[in-house]
């Protein structure tokens, strides 16, 4: 197994200024194989939707996943508010606290860095479709993120600073 083996995914442009966006796969290998989730297996796409798109690479018997969300706009405002839902303090420094009160059963939370690269990943169970949380973002370096939460019908977006 080579421990070397590293994927890098890049996002270049914006939506909001240009209408596209370019993403390319790369790894530390010659002859990687990628595949995107929408099956497609080239280094480089152009995507003119907001969404998380992810690539997987193979090289030999390595393997490493990455994704990257591409938005519409970048601003502190919700972008999406579709779940009764709180998200503070904002800015934070060491928590971040969640609170959703029709939120399902299962809330998948997902912060994404400025660039749109996937940070952390929380899976939750919510009773009776509420939920209170706690996160740690003290790890996160000092930055603008997408806070990305919700279940399978909802999702609600927040930009968080954290100090």
């Amino acid at each position: 197994m080579d421990n070397n083996f590293k994927l890098t995914l890049t996002k270049t442009g914006s939506l909001c200024n240009d209408g596209t966006v370019e993403l390319e796969a790369r790894a530390s290998a010659p002859g990687t194989a990628f595949v995107w989730n929408d099956g497609s297996t080239i280094t480089k796409k152009t995507v003119i939707k907001a969404g998380v798109y992810k690539v997987a690479a193979y090289y030999k018997y390595c393997d490493s996943k990455d994704s990257v969300e591409v938005t519409s706009c970048v601003g502190l405002e919700e972008i999406e508010s579709t779940l009764n839902a709180k998200l503070f303090p904002n800015p934070a420094r060491d928590r971040i606290h969640l609170k959703i009160k029709n939120g399902g059963k299962n809330i998948k939370l997902s912060i994404f860095s400025i660039t749109g690269q996937l940070v952390d990943e929380f899976n939750f169970e919510a009773i009776n479709g509420k939920l209170e949380a706690e996160i740690n973002v003290s790890q996160l370096p000092a930055g603008v993120y997408s806070f990305r939460f919700g279940n399978a019908l909802k999702n609600n977006t927040y930009r968080v600073v954290i100090e």
